[in-house]
C-alpha cells in the first residue's frame, strides 16, 4: 500500500516537473521571439536614421 502511494506521489511529481519545464521552454521561445523582432526593429530604425542623417549633409 505504501509502495502504490509512494509511486502515485513520484508519478505527480514528475507530471508536475514536466508541465513546469514545458511552460518554460514555450516562455523561453516567445522571448526569444520578441528579442529578434526588437533586433530587427533597432536595426531599420538605424538604418533609416543613418539614411535620413545622411541626406540632410547633404
Amino acid at each position: 500500500m505504501q509502495i502504490s502511494i509512494a509511486l502515485k506521489t513520484f508519478k505527480s511529481y514528475l507530471l508536475l516537473l514536466s508541465i513546469i519545464c514545458t511552460t518554460m521552454r514555450y516562455f523561453l521561445l516567445i522571448l526569444n521571439i520578441i528579442h529578434q523582432n526588437t533586433v530587427a526593429f533597432l536595426m531599420m530604425f538605424l538604418k533609416k536614421s543613418n539614411f535620413l542623417l545622411n541626406m540632410e549633409i547633404y
